[in-house]
């Protein structure tokens, strides 16, 4: 898959987005310790992906996995790391998504939900998918986003890919391709997510 624009491994910076003093833009290796820095700050809420994953799969190429960065001022203030999946119409993946403590509230997630909008209709993607644990506070912030809660996936039970939930976990999803109608209801997602 050619990601164009979108692409990391190029070590080209697009800018994706852009509002006044506010960008979104692919991320770069100059980014890795910004990335790892606030995903070690927030891995209680996104989990931990080790650094040769982000220089193989993301800035590497290996796997098509992009992270957009945003940034005010100049400043990075957030990203997030997308899975694109191999077949058009499908869902991507939010894998993580994480906005400093002190830039949270301002509209950045937004801003990084904008690119990941745009890579959906770029690619013919049907819209995102995630999993965030029940008892975190970003469930607020994606239901605010308009992503809508589809399943439960339980705590001790085993994915399609063999992890097992360490804690309940709730599935969203959201629909952000302006050119494909929805396709499945929120049962029909939950089976399509769980093989």
């Amino acid at each position: 898959m050619n990601l164009g624009r979108f692409d990391c491994a190029t070590g080209l910076v697009n800018i994706l987005y852009s509002s006044g003093d506010l960008i979104v833009r692919n991320s770069t290796t100059a980014d890795l310790l910004f990335i790892d820095k606030l995903q070690k700050d927030n891995a209680h809420a996104v989990g931990f992906i080790q650094r040769t994953i982000w220089e193989r799969y993301v800035f590497g190429g290996e796997r098509n996995f992009v992270v957009f960065v945003c940034e005010k001022n100049n400043d990075p203030v957030g990203y997030i790391l997308v899975t694109p999946g191999l077949n058009a119409g499908r869902y991507i993946k939010i894998q993580q998504i994480a906005v400093r403590d002190d830039a949270r509230r301002l509209d950045y997630g937004s801003a990084l939900l904008a690119v990941v909008r745009d890579f959906c209709n770029t690619f013919n993607r049907a819209g995102a998918t995630l999993r965030c644990r029940v008892d975190l506070e970003s469930n607020k912030f994606w239901q605010a986003l308009g992503f809508h809660n589809y399943g439960v996936w339980l705590k001790g039970t085993i994915n399609h890919v063999g992890f097992k939930a360490s804690n309940d976990i709730n599935l969203w999803r959201i629909e952000l391709n302006d050119k494909q109608l929805i396709l499945f209801d929120d049962t029909e997602m939950a089976i399509i997510n769980a093989k």
